[in-house]
């Protein structure tokens, strides 16, 4: 609960507001120049044929990049970023009474979870400091079968 109660509060942020303030700034800053350089129609069709060709051969999806940058603009965001880092830690090895209950909800609505794929979230999109969108693609595509509802 006290990990928690650290990622939501953030005492420290009342403390100084004139540097939450500029956090907060400089995230809005960033946002528009790493959304435009993922929304380059060009360079992003590119990127969504690549993944899809190497999730058809099922080849390593390392150094794909779809949509990475527009995903760390947002969570440098601080109210984004404390969200990532809530589930991130939420959704933790040590947190099982969670996982289990995500595992049974998503099994009794005919999705075959299980836990490497909680695994393999916080590992690519909820990584704050470098997400992978494209590695989670591969995941997901290679997986299919799991999650389609019967």
């Amino acid at each position: 609960m006290t990990a928690i109660l650290a990622f939501v509060a953030k005492p420290d942020r009342f403390l100084n507001p004139d540097a939450s303030l500029k956090e907060y700034l400089e995230g809005l800053v960033k946002l528009p120049a790493a959304a435009a350089a993922d929304m380059n129609p060009k360079v992003n069709i590119e990127k969504v044929s690549r993944q899809i060709a190497l999730n058809k051969e099922r080849a390593s999806a390392a150094g794909s990049d779809v949509l990475n940058d527009t995903m760390k603009g947002i969570y440098a965001l601080p109210e984004f970023g404390d969200m990532i880092g809530t589930a991130h830690a939420l959704l933790g090895k040590e947190n099982e009474s969670l996982r289990l209950a995500l595992l049974i909800y998503a099994r009794l609505n005919g999705i075959n979870l299980k836990q490497e794929d909680i695994d393999k979230v916080r590992e690519t999109v909820l990584d704050s400091k470098d997400p992978d969108l494209g590695a989670f693609m591969m995941h997901a595509f290679t997986n299919k079968e799991r999650f389609v509802t019967k």
